[in-house]
């Protein structure tokens, strides 16, 4: 013991000898290595993964990068498998047209304008520029459009000119940098610029369905069916309308409803009120996938199949619940079909509706974890444009809002 308790004391005096002379370390290699505090405190270690605890956005836009865009840089991925949801999530974004913005496309359809005050604005954002519906008193109507980097805003198309031209400005598609309307016995396609091309339909068309082989019409009956061309709007095929059998071995037209089309797989789906149909572009044929399963088309599409209710998130081919919600924010597609929710990766933008008004968040489907609160404007009156973005009105004008950073700009502002 003693000569323990001797070697102890003998390393003790060396260690404040050496201390005390410097180490033999020079000035130059004082300074505190890497990842260490200016006070000599060993710096905090990133904190470890809880999926209990909610992270927080960066102050620049985290989402600009479509992977896990809300994970710290450092952190490595784990080798856990992808839930089959973000899997399949992901494939739709990546197939094709479909609702939102996908890989190849930025799809709005069915694009109503409100050309009052009503309960949400349509906007829409291509590159760095926000166009959206106005018309009040003292501005002339029409699509105007906001430059994000100038902040300057234009009248980009006037009302009249869409109605010489043959589009309903009250009720369009967006595609890619088109506007596509029936109006008419026309399918009338328009340039952000006010370039127009029209093609004629069938009498009283249905709105057209655009999906990857073109755009799909129909006669006012659904007993004939035609696919335009998106250069040049020609018709490229003519497809019969599906037959059913009714009864004694007779068959019958089966009349494909007007709500019930979809874009998806690189094709477009349509339904009866007991049937699915798909479009077969290599035989031009509808053909029948069977009935209609229970939780089809219950809720909203969220991206291609996927379809989502207030609860879950359901394969509209097959009725499979593919995600429950639970305790995490649900898509804001369920509050307004016209707003955005996923734009690839891992997350989707949640919604959860309270007596204070709407919280926002991102939601992290690989860890099941959410972000704190976005910077949302204090109106519901918005719509989601993209992963930065929102646009809304009020009685005073109508405002791009960085949800990111919480900044506003004025795209117009309305005299009294």
């Amino acid at each position: 013991m003693r000569k323990r308790a001797l070697s102890v004391l003998l390393c003790a005096a060396l260690v404040l000898s050496l201390a005390a002379c410097g180490g033999g370390q020079t000035g130059s290699s004082t300074q505190p290595p890497a990842g260490s505090t200016s006070s000599g405190q060993q710096a905090a270690e990133p904190p470890a993964k809880n999926t209990d605890e909610q992270r927080t956005p960066e102050p620049e836009n985290p989402h600009s990068q479509k992977d896990s865009p809300s994970e710290p840089e450092n952190k490595k991925d784990d080798d856990s498998e992808p839930s089959p949801f973000i899997t399949a999530l992901k494939a739709e974004y990546e197939n094709g047209l479909s609702f939102g913005q996908t890989k190849d496309h930025n799809y709005v359809p069915y694009a109503y304008i409100s050309s009052g005050g009503r309960s949400s604005v349509k906007a829409f954002i291509d590159g760095d520029k926000v166009y959206t519906w106005v018309s009040d008193n003292n501005n002339p109507p029409g699509l105007y459009s906001y430059d994000v980097k100038t902040k300057t805003t234009e009248l980009c198309i006037p009302a009249q000119d869409l109605v010489d031209a043959g589009i309903n400005y009250g009720y369009f598609n967006y595609l890619d940098g088109w506007l596509y309307s029936v109006w008419g016995n026309a399918v009338t396609k328009m340039s952000l610029t006010g370039e127009t091309m029209s093609s004629p339909a069938f009498p009283n068309s249905i709105t057209p369905v655009l999906f990857d082989g073109g755009i799909l019409c129909s006669d006012q009956n659904r007993e004939q069916f035609a696919i335009l061309s998106y250069d040049n709007l020609q018709i490229t095929a003519t497809i019969p309308a599906p037959q059913q059998e009714a009864k004694h071995g007779i068959m019958e037209t089966a009349r494909l409803e007007d709500n019930y089309y979809f874009a998806a797989d690189g094709t477009v789906y349509g339904a009866t009120n007991t049937n699915f149909y798909k479009l077969d572009m290599k035989n031009n044929a509808w053909v029948d996938q069977g009935p209609i399963p229970q939780n089809a088309f219950y809720g909203r599409q969220l991206c291609g199949e996927y379809f989502t209710d207030q609860q879950k998130v359901y394969n509209v081919l097959t009725g499979e619940e593919i995600f429950t919600y639970g305790v995490l924010y649900k898509s804001t597609v369920i509050d307004n079909y016209m707003t955005f929710s996923y734009f690839g990766g891992d997350e989707y933008i949640g919604v959860s509706n309270t007596n204070n008004g709407n919280e926002y968040r991102w939601v992290n489907l690989k860890d099941n974890t959410m972000s704190e609160p976005l910077t949302f404007p204090e109106n519901t009156n918005t719509t989601i444009i993209d992963d930065t973005y929102c646009v809304y009105r009020d009685q005073y004008g109508v405002f791009l809002w960085n949800y990111i950073t919480g900044e506003e700009d004025t795209i117009m502002m309305f005299q009294s």
